[in-house]
C-alpha cells in the first residue's frame, strides 16, 4: 500500500449570519438522502433525449439530546430546522 498526501483547501467563508446558530439549543443527529428520479427518454423532432428531472430530498431526524426546555416547561419534540442554498456546486 502506498500513502499520498495531499493540500487542504483553505476554510470557505461562510453564507449563514453567525447569529443564526449564536445560542446552543440542543443537539441533533440527522440523516439526509437524496432520491433522484428516473430519467425519462423523450422523442424531440425525430432524436432520442434523455433528461433526469428533479428529485427530493428526504430528512430524518434520528437523535435529539440536550434539548432545552422552553420556560420551565419539559422538552418538546418539535424541530425546526433550516436547509441553506450554496451560490457553488
Amino acid at each position: 500500500s502506498s500513502e499520498s498526501c495531499m493540500r487542504l483547501l483553505a476554510k470557505a467563508a461562510s453564507v449563514v449570519q453567525p447569529s443564526a446558530f449564536a445560542q446552543y439549543k440542543g443537539e441533533l443527529v440527522i440523516s439526509l438522502k437524496y432520491v433522484t428520479h428516473k430519467k425519462t427518454t423523450e422523442k424531440v423532432k425525430g432524436k432520442k433525449s434523455s433528461a433526469e428531472e428533479g428529485g427530493e430530498l428526504h430528512v430524518l431526524i434520528k437523535e435529539a439530546k440536550n434539548l432545552t426546555a422552553i420556560k420551565g416547561s419539559t422538552s418538546d419534540s418539535f424541530v425546526k430546522g433550516y436547509l441553506f442554498p450554496t451560490k457553488s456546486k
